[in-house]
C-alpha cells in the first residue's frame, strides 16, 4: 500500500451536462441513461496502475451543479489534485466562472476541461474559443462522450499520469499544538 499514490479529483460545472453520467461511465465502464441529479456530492474511486510500477488511486468527486449546492463545492475543490470543469455547450463563461473558483479555494491544482457530451456536438468548432482560453490558464482540454465512452478513460489515464509526478506529502495534522508549558500564557485580566 506505500507504493499507492492518492489523490481528489473533483468534477465541476453546471447542471446537467454530464458530470454523473461521466463517473459511471468510469466507474462501470457503462453508460446509464436513467441517472437522477446529484444531491451535494457523489464520490466514485478509480485505482491506475501506472507503467513505472506505481499505483495511483483517484478518489472523484461529482458535484451538484444546481445554484443552490453551490456553497458546498468549496468543501470539495479545497486539496483537491485536480478539477474538471464540464461542460457540454460552447460556454466560456461557464469556464470562466469554474476555473476562478477553483484558483480561489484551492491551491497548486490541476485543471482539466471535458467538453462532455461530444456525441451530440455538431461542430467542434463552436468551442474554439474555450480551446483557446484553456491554453492560456493552462488547462488540458478532452471532448468527452459517457455515451460511447470517447474520451473517458483517456482523461482520468492522464489525470493519474500527472498525479503520478505530484511529490508524496506528509499527511498534515488538522491541528499543529504549540507544546510551549501553557501556564505561562495566561495572563490574568480581570481580577
Amino acid at each position: 500500500m506505500s507504493n499507492t499514490q492518492q489523490s481528489k479529483v473533483v468534477l465541476l460545472g453546471p447542471e446537467g451536462v454530464g458530470k454523473t453520467c461521466m463517473l459511471e461511465r468510469l466507474r462501470t465502464g457503462e453508460y446509464n441513461s436513467s441517472m437522477e441529479a446529484t444531491i451535494g456530492a457523489s464520490f466514485a474511486c478509480r485505482t491506475v496502475e501506472m507503467p513505472s510500477g506505481k499505483t495511483v488511486r483517484l478518489n472523484v468527486w461529482d458535484t451538484a451543479g444546481q445554484e443552490r449546492f453551490e456553497s458546498m463545492l468549496p468543501i470539495y475543490v479545497r486539496n483537491a489534485a485536480v478539477a474538471v470543469i464540464c461542460i457540454s455547450e460552447p460556454n466560456l463563461d461557464a469556464v470562466k466562472k469554474y476555473y476562478d473558483f477553483v484558483l480561489y479555494h484551492s491551491i497548486n491544482t490541476e485543471v482539466y476541461i471535458a467538453i462532455t457530451k461530444s456525441d451530440l456536438v455538431l461542430s467542434r468548432r463552436f468551442f474554439d474559443d474555450i480551446k483557446e482560453y484553456a491554453k492560456t490558464i493552462p488547462a488540458k482540454m478532452y471532448f468527452t462522450s459517457s455515451l460511447t465512452g470517447e474520451n473517458i478513460s483517456e482523461i482520468f489515464t492522464d489525470i493519474a499520469e500527472v498525479v503520478e509526478k505530484i511529490p508524496l506529502q506528509a499527511p498534515r495534522s488538522v491541528l499543529q499544538m504549540d507544546m510551549e508549558d501553557p501556564s505561562e500564557r495566561w495572563v490574568r485580566c480581570c481580577w
